[in-house]
């Protein structure tokens, strides 16, 4: 059960307690505010920490790497779905190749490609550098038997 605090009337009826009178405004203190101060300050605090804590990193030169190797995927399929990849690979000109790829590839992709049916030979590649290679299978056809690949080594351009 809850007890209820009567308060004294200040209408100058001493003797009598009222129910209905208003309780006395309590007068606040000057420390209420300095620790209403502190508060702020503290959720300000945990705020920031938290807003840096769980900041999102930025991403090195090396984040454009699966954009490069989506990049050399779309082109390769590209030029697949044009019909000029199969005549290019099996007639293994790799001029025709480059001319493709340096329209359809970013240009701030510097790349090397090579036709290789069965095997090819890396290009000279840059050092200290990530390099993304994409491969590209075909099958051979009634002319020629052996299946070819565009192989694409990726790289961003500094």
């Amino acid at each position: 059960m809850v007890k209820e605090k009567r308060v004294k009337a200040h209408d100058g009826d001493e003797g009598r307690e009222n129910r209905h009178a208003s309780p006395r405004r309590i007068v606040s203190h000057p420390k209420g505010y300095v620790y209403t101060l502190e508060v702020l300050l503290a959720v300000s605090i945990v705020f920031l920490t938290m807003v840096f804590a769980f900041k999102v990193p930025e991403f090195s030169s090396d984040a454009t790497v699966p954009s490069l190797k989506d990049a050399g995927e779309e082109a390769l399929r590209t030029l697949d779905e044009r019909g000029t990849l199969r005549s290019i690979l099996l007639g293994n000109d790799e001029q025709a190749l480059y001319g493709n790829l340096s329209a359809l590839l970013p240009t701030n992709a510097a790349f090397a490609a090579a036709i290789c049916t069965p095997g090819c030979a890396e290009p000279p590649l840059p050092e200290k550098r990530t390099v993304v290679v994409v491969r590209y299978y075909i099958a051979g056809d009634n002319e020629h038997s052996d299946p070819a690949a565009a192989r694409i080594w990726l790289w961003p351009e500094v």
